[in-house]
């Protein structure tokens, strides 16, 4: 049987959900950086950080 760590990404919104409640770095194509604790987001991708 496959790990818990092992098993969690098997979905692409799974990536999200493990960097739930962690601090995060985000780099966009323009360039843009986010870098922040993710504290909540919805199937359609609206996210909520914090410092």
């Amino acid at each position: 049987m496959a790990s818990k760590e092992e098993s969690a990404e098997k979905e692409p919104l799974d990536l999200i959900r493990l960097g739930f409640d962690r601090r995060i770095y985000v780099k966009l194509p323009s360039d843009f950086e986010l870098r922040g604790k993710l504290h909540a987001y919805d199937q359609h991708l609206h996210d909520s950080w914090g410092c």
